[in-house]
């Protein structure tokens, strides 16, 4: 495949993003309260959130022919939704595993070890049923860092311990733009057209015009050639020579 200046500046750029994000990004953070974290509802409300999308698309990849074509925007929403919120589920609860002790612990490593099968299903399916690969894999890309951002903001209070908030968001948008640069997406698809057709009228405005000049000449000349009568010689030579 060929990579074109856009894509190799996209990539450069994103790649740089990845490597100050841990600078400017939330620093580390010790000895935090897991359930006084998640006991908060707007940390209940995104948890649940995150892990329904999941395993309604989960569900919906195994009851579902994705493979079928007729099926294909369906297919690319539900694999989607598998590959992203996994994405986000599985740091979300390998960081509370290192944290918690006992019975919580022990269920969030048997729910990390059951996603990534689930992962590795995931990208053998979206192999014969997404259309568009180069599309579904950075719009993933892109899905999958917003999501982690803000659930690290929510659950995990990353807003407190972030060294520098606007460059934090700053990095952020780069990368969503660098993925947006990488991928086949084109978001002002329908400006564009507009603008076109807008050129279009416009031309085709011009060129009547122009065309319609010489119409306007002639009337003139037959305008002259009525006044003078028909025996002037002056409106007779010019409306030869213009019809020549």
């Amino acid at each position: 495949e060929r990579f074109n200046k856009e894509m190799r500046v996209a990539t450069l750029s994103c790649v740089l993003a990845v490597i100050v994000l841990p600078v400017v990004g939330p620093g580390a953070q010790d000895n935090q309260d897991v359930n006084a974290l998640l006991s908060r509802p707007i940390a209940l409300a995104w948890s649940f959130f995150i892990l329904g999308v999941f395993l309604v698309s989960t569900i919906c990849m195994f009851t579902r022919d994705l493979r079928n074509p007729e099926n294909a925007a369906f297919a690319e929403k539900c694999l989607f939704g598998v590959n992203v919120f996994a994405s986000v589920l599985t740091p979300t609860m390998a960081r509370a595993m290192v944290i918690v002790r006992g019975v919580p612990q022990t269920v969030l490593i048997a729910g990390y070890i059951i996603i990534q099968p689930l992962l590795g299903f995931e990208s053998m399916l979206e192999s014969v049923a997404v259309p568009s690969r180069g599309k579904f894999v950075p719009m993933c890309s892109a899905g999958t860092v917003l999501l982690n951002a803000i659930t690290g903001i929510i659950i995990w209070d990353d807003w407190d311990v972030t060294n520098s908030h606007i460059a934090y968001i700053c990095i952020l948008l780069q990368i969503l733009l660098s993925v947006y640069l990488l991928s086949d997406a084109d978001f002002f698809k329908e400006q564009d057209k507009l603008a076109r057709r807008a050129s279009r009228r416009t031309f085709n405005s011009v060129i009547s015009v122009k065309m319609l000049e010489p119409l306007d000449m002639i009337e003139e000349l037959e305008d002259d050639y009525e006044e003078g009568g028909k025996g002037s010689t002056y409106g007779s030579t010019d409306m030869h020579k213009l019809l020549e």
